[in-house]
């Protein structure tokens, strides 16, 4: 599945705040997509990473190539990050 985020393709630009991380939230939930397998670059690279973090609970995987400035601007974020990732996925992944 594919989407445009508020403001690009046919979506509508954004009239008041919100986080992107809860309209794919919203949406995966709308379609009833309980797993998903999430590819992003750029801008959506780092939406994938935000996501993961703020939905640790969420049967989620992902795929993240030419992150945005805003993560590679913080080393330490990034590294941060990438170990609760990998953490959520080795339990998610590990079979009894």
């Amino acid at each position: 599945m594919r989407y445009d985020r508020r403001g690009y393709g046919r979506s509508p630009a954004a009239t008041t705040w919100y986080y992107e991380t809860d309209d794919l939230f919203t949406l995966l939930r709308h379609l009833k997509i309980s797993r998903a397998f999430l590819v992003g670059s750029s801008h959506g690279g780092a939406l994938t990473i935000d996501f993961t973090l703020a939905h640790p609970n969420s049967s989620t995987e992902w795929s993240s190539s030419a992150r945005s400035s805003a993560v590679t601007a913080s080393p330490i974020i990034s590294s941060i990050a990438a170990m609760l990732i990998m953490r959520r996925w080795k339990r998610t992944t590990s079979r009894p």
